[in-house]
C-alpha cells in the first residue's frame, strides 16, 4: 500500500443554510401561522415504506433498481426508469409537519384556553427553564420598560421629561374618578451614604395632580435607603416640588396649598423589586376617597 499527499484540488468545501419559511397573518380574526418542525423540510424527500399498493413501490423493488444498473451499467434509459419509480414514492410525511400558531386570551370564566395557559406556565416553563438556561416566564425584560434615573455627571440632563401634548380637550385631565396604574422598580440608590434621596415625578398634569415616588424611613445595613413610597398631589398641591413634601405630616393635618398632598404607608415599596401600583380615587364615594393599591393590597 503506497501514501501519497493529498492536495487542496481534492477537496471542495460548503455551507448549507436552512432557513425555515414562517408564514404568519394578523387580522380582526386573529393571528394564525405555522413553522414547520423540520427544517430542512422539503418535497424531494421520499420516504422507503413496505407498500401496500402496486402503483407505489416500495423499498424492495428500489433495490432491485439499483442491483440492475449496477450489472448492467449506467444507461440514460436505466436512470430515467429508476427516478420515474423514485418519484411515484410519497414524501416523507413526517418531515412536512408543521407547528401551528394560536393566539388566545384567557376569559374570566373556565374555559379550554384557560387549561392550555396552565400548561405552559405550570408544565412547559419549568421544563424548559433548565434546558435553556434562562427565564421561561411571563416577565418583561428591561428593554421593555422606561428607565430613569439621576446622575451627578453634568453631560446628563436632570430637567428632562417625558411629555404628551395636552391642549385643547385636556384629554389627560380626569374629570371624575381615575385610577392610575404601573409597574415599577425603584432600584436607583441616592449618591451619598445616609443622603438624601431625590424624588421623581412619574405622573404630572399642571394644576390637575401629580404621582411622585419617594423615599421611606427603612435603610440597609450600609446607610442606603431600601424602603419607597408613593405621593399623590391633586389640584393647587401638584404645583408643589415632591422634594419640598414634608412626609412627616399626617394627611389631615396638612394645610393649604399642601391640603390634597397624600402617600402610601412607610415603606410599602422596596429596593429592587417590581411592584404592581394603583392610584385610585373616586369622588362619589364616602365624600372622595382614594387609596394606593400595592401588589393587591391597599398601603
Amino acid at each position: 500500500m503506497s501514501l501519497f499527499k493529498l492536495d487542496k484540488s481534492y477537496f471542495d468545501t460548503f455551507k448549507v443554510l436552512a432557513k425555515p419559511k414562517r408564514f404568519f397573518a394578523s387580522s380582526s380574526s386573529g393571528l394564525t401561522g405555522s413553522l414547520p418542525v423540520f427544517p430542512g423540510t422539503s418535497i424531494s424527500l421520499k420516504e422507503v415504506v413496505k407498500s401496500t399498493s402496486d402503483d407505489i413501490p416500495d423499498e424492495i423493488s428500489i433495490e432491485a433498481l439499483r442491483e440492475d444498473i449496477h450489472r448492467s451499467g449506467v444507461t440514460q434509459a436505466g436512470l430515467e426508469s429508476y427516478l420515474s419509480t423514485v418519484n411515484k414514492i410519497t414524501s416523507n410525511v413526517r418531515r412536512e409537519k408543521k407547528m401551528e400558531v394560536l393566539r388566545f386570551e384567557p376569559s374570566v370564566k373556565f374555559t379550554s384556553d384557560t387549561i392550555r395557559k396552565g400548561v405552559i406556565k405550570d408544565v412547559l416553563f419549568p421544563f424548559y427553564r433548565v434546558k435553556y438556561g434562562k427565564a421561561c416566564n411571563w416577565a418583561f425584560t428591561n428593554y421593555n420598560t422606561l428607565n430613569f434615573f439621576s446622575t451627578k455627571d453634568a453631560t446628563v440632563p436632570d430637567d428632562s421629561v417625558l411629555m404628551y401634548p395636552a391642549t385643547g380637550s385636556y384629554k389627560y385631565r380626569p374629570t371624575g374618578s381615575f385610577s392610575f396604574e404601573f409597574y415599577l422598580n425603584p432600584r436607583y440608590r441616592e449618591f451619598d451614604r445616609h443622603g438624601d434621596f431625590k424624588a421623581g415625578t412619574l405622573f404630572h398634569l399642571s394644576s390637575s395632580y401629580a404621582i411622585s415616588l419617594v423615599s421611606g424611613s427603612s435603610r440597609d445595613a450600609n446607610g442606603y435607603i431600601d424602603g419607597f413610597r408613593l405621593m399623590l398631589q391633586l389640584s393647587h398641591s401638584a404645583g408643589i416640588e415632591p422634594s419640598d413634601c414634608s412626609l412627616s405630616l399626617t394627611d389631615a393635618t396638612r394645610v393649604s396649598p399642601r391640603d390634597f398632598i397624600y402617600s402610601s404607608s412607610d415603606n410599602s415599596l422596596k429596593r429592587n423589586h417590581w411592584h404592581h401600583c394603583c392610584v385610585r380615587w373616586d369622588a362619589n364615594t364616602k365624600n372622595s376617597t382614594g387609596s394606593f393599591v400595592i401588589d393587591g393590597q391597599v398601603k
